[in-house]
Parts: C-alpha cells; structure tokens; sequence
C-alpha cells in the first residue's frame, strides 16, 4: 500500500516532468499531493532531496519499463535489440506512462537544468544513462558481439537522438523514421552470422575484419548482421508501412 511518502514522491516526479524542476514549487507539490508541510519536512530536508527521490523513481520505473518491452519482443537479443525502438515510439506517443504523457526525458531535462556536473541530480542523471547502455551490452554480449561495448554506445545515442528529435521537433509518430536520415551520415560496426552458436536463432553475430561500413542505406549482399542505423530505421518504418522492405540478399538497395 502507498505511505504519504510514496504519493509525495509520485505526485512531484509528475509535476517536475511535466513542468520542470526549477519551475515546480513546492507549494504547487503540497497542493496537489494534498501532504502538509511537515510532512514533506519530515522525510526530505530540502526540495533538492526530494528532486533526487522523485529521479530515483523514474530510474527504475522507465528502465524496467524498457526492459519489459524488449523482453517481451522476442527471445532473441537481436530482436529485443531492435524492439527498443518500437517501445520507444509507444513512449513517444503517451502510450507508455499513464499520466504523465511525453515531456521528453527526465534525465536529460535535469542534467540540463542542473548543468553543474558534479551536481547529485546531474550525476544521477549520467548514472541512469549509463545503466541502460549496460543492459544494451548485455543484450549485445548475449547476440554474440565481440565489441558488445562500442556497439551497445552507438545504440544508445540513436536512442538519445530519436529522444531528442521527438521533444525539440515534436515528431513523435515519425521519431523512428529520423533514424533513416541519420543513417546517411552515421557507421555501424557489421558483424559476419556464425550459425553454430547457440541462441533462439542458432547464430552469433561476430565482427567481420573489424570493418566500420558507411551504410547510407546499403544492406550487404552477404548473409551478414548489419547492426546498422540503416536496419533499425527500415526495421521499424516497415512495420509501421513507412517504408519498403529491404531488398533481398542479392540486391543492394539505397535508402
């Protein structure tokens, strides 16, 4: 059952999502959690005390919200790989957080407003980030990448840009679809299928002579794991019947 405490918590983290942290009083938070002053006293000394409670909860509601969508996708960390970007434009769309619709990210609207980054709501921010680019590794360690790291980076900056793209620009239903452009000018790491290892899929995506590919929309002839931008964006355009279907093995196809 939620204490005060909790409803306190709940009720600020809304507010400063939706109207900023800075701009959010806390009159404006007693008002409308219906807490009475002591009791917000009693539990945090300060309302910077209570800007960390309410990050700390956004932390880990949207990462195990992440990660219950893909996981859900498919058993085959590829898949859940690329399944981050549909969970995304739910998110982007207000589908994902019952009330509190999209405002952009939490955390990169505090490290913005708290730009000193040795402050603790900076430094929070950077360590939510960094936890999800640590699941990414891991769900690139699991397809079998032999440079989990560099490429679970590279994911979370399209995440970070498409994130962005929805909030500045307001393209929340064609956010994903950004990620075409953005593969003109962007590498991705391409990785030979070694069909003997074991996964949902019998393969394991391995790095091809250590090649960074400029794809532009170019999709390999070879039987290869192109863990590209170019992917990603066809990926989710063509199952919104944004865009065509890659062209076959034998085909190359600009995008």
């Amino acid at each position: 059952m939620a204490t005060r405490r909790d409803h306190l918590i709940d009720t600020a983290l809304r507010l400063f999502y939706q109207q900023g942290y800075h701009a959010t009083g806390i009159d404006r938070i007693l008002a409308e959690s219906g807490v009475a002053k002591m009791t917000l006293y009693k539990h945090f000394r300060s309302k910077d005390e209570l800007i960390l409670a309410a990050l700390q909860l956004r932390d880990e509601r949207f990462r195990n919200w992440l990660m219950a969508e893909m996981e859900a996708a498919s058993p085959d960390p590829v898949e859940r790989l690329l399944a981050m970007f549909d969970a995304l434009e739910q998110w982007f769309l207000g589908r994902a957080f019952k009330g509190l619709g999209f405002s952009g990210c939490a955390f990169i609207n505090a490290a913005s407003e708290f730009a000193d980054q040795s402050h603790p709501a900076h430094r929070l921010a950077a360590e939510h980030k960094v936890r999800v680019v640590e699941y990414l590794e891991k769900l690139c360690r699991e397809a079998g990448l032999t440079d989990p790291r560099t490429t679970a980076e590279q994911l979370a900056l399209l995440k970070e840009g498409a994130i962005a793209t929805a909030q500045v620009r307001n393209m929340r239903e064609t956010g994903i679809r950004t990620l075409g452009t953005l593969s003109r000018s962007t590498v991705f790491k391409t990785a030979a299928f070694d069909h003997s290892a074991t996964s949902p899929r019998s393969r394991r995506c391995t790095r091809r002579g250590g090649i960074w590919q400029a794809v532009s929309g170019v999709f390999s002839p070879a039987p290869v794991c192109t863990l590209s931008i170019a992917r990603f964006a066809r990926y989710a355009g063509a199952k919104a019947g944004h865009l065509p279907k890659a062209a076959g093995r034998n085909n190359r196809q600009t995008g």
